[in-house]
């Protein structure tokens, strides 16, 4: 509701590459775990420092958090020391548990490529080993988080891929002549 008051509303959010992990259960869907690291709290911790001075530092008339003890501030109408311990409170609020939403962007890794299918999904051609013919083309391929946004690194992905499925097409298609 306050935010259909602003016609002007920034969300900006802080992405680190975690070391925590979690588990899915195929029981239930609402068994979802994840224990966030100490290092990846701390990480975003920083981020958010940040993110709030790059807000004040860009002009935002009040900048604040999604923290369920979140406060915001009016940056124009503080002095620079209460600004400082506004910043500094807020990013030095515990993240864990259900005290602020925690997301994932560039879901990667979940279908491993490899050579070894006891610990990959997929073949180093993009197919996977279970299914004769099904190619997976996605960041879910890779080793593991790369760390940045993947775009590119995606996009190759899925040219190599598609060329295999390409190479497999004309094997089928002159086998079958």
């Amino acid at each position: 509701m306050r935010m259909s008051r602003f016609s002007r509303t920034a969300h900006i959010f802080a992405l680190a590459r975690d070391k925590g992990s979690g588990k899915i259960s195929s029981k239930s869907s609402q068994n979802i775990s994840y224990k966030m690291d100490p290092i990846d709290e701390d990480n975003l911790k920083k981020g958010l420092e940040k993110i709030l001075r790059i807000l004040a530092a860009a002009g935002a008339e009040e900048i604040g958090t999604h923290h369920v003890k979140g406060e915001r501030i009016s940056v124009k109408r503080v002095s620079s020391h209460e600004f400082e311990r506004f910043v500094r409170r807020e990013s030095s609020r515990k993240l864990s548990g259900h005290s602020t939403p925690i997301a994932s962007a560039h879901q990667m890794g979940s279908c491993r490529m490899g050579v070894d299918q006891r610990s990959s999904v997929v073949n180093q051609m993009g197919e996977t080993w279970e299914v004769e013919g099904l190619f997976v083309a996605d960041a879910s391929v890779f080793p593991t988080a790369l760390g940045v946004n993947p775009m590119v690194t995606v996009q190759a992905i899925a040219y190599c891929t598609a060329q295999s499925v390409l190479e497999v097409l004309k094997r089928k298609r002159t086998t079958s002549r």
